[in-house]
């Protein structure tokens, strides 16, 4: 995240009466919806009638787009003010995009007895990961016993004051 977008964007919240006006201006692009989505999603859901002003927007990417997309579909009746003609382009893309490959669903929850199942799964494979790596250790192990001329000194002297003083301040932090 580069300052200039994170400086160069901004969101006015403005109520009058009964009517919520979203003022969206500067660059409205990934690092701006991230900041702005929030602020976006409560101000739209359950706006009577919602205003999404993009007079002051000059840059617009899919991000920015779907931003505010989903704040006009959280407000039944929202309009679009002020949207150049690049920027209603961009907004038209993005949503003929959204409709065509709508969001996944999140994925459904499962039975308790399944959810069971599945981590015991998931520990027998780390299990076996486990197992295998200190195979493969103790092979290496036994290779260079059997043949001593074929562990170079220096690399092995390297590798454990790396692994050992060095990673030291690193394990600290864990």
């Amino acid at each position: 995240m580069d300052a200039a977008s994170r400086d160069d964007s901004r969101l006015d919240l403005a109520r009058e009466g009964g009517r919520t006006r979203l003022a969206f201006a500067g660059r409205l692009d990934a690092t701006a919806a991230a900041a702005h989505w929030d602020k976006a999603m409560r101000s739209a859901r359950g706006a009577r009638d919602l205003v999404l002003d993009l007079n002051g927007v000059t840059e617009l990417d899919g991000a920015g787009a779907v931003l505010v997309l989903r704040a006009a579909e959280l407000s039944p009746g929202a309009r679009l003010d002020g949207a150049r003609d690049t920027i209603a382009e961009t907004l038209e893309r993005t949503r003929m995009a959204l409709s065509t490959a709508p969001m996944p669903a999140s994925p459904a929850r499962l039975p308790f007895i399944t959810g069971i199942g599945l981590a015991a799964v998931q520990a027998i494979r780390g299990l076996g990961a486990s197992v295998a790596f200190l195979g493969e250790a103790a092979l290496i192990l036994l290779r260079g016993l059997l043949r001593p001329w074929r562990i170079r000194g220096a690399e092995l002297a390297r590798h454990l004051r790396e692994v050992g003083t060095l990673a030291f301040p690193l394990t600290i932090l864990m």
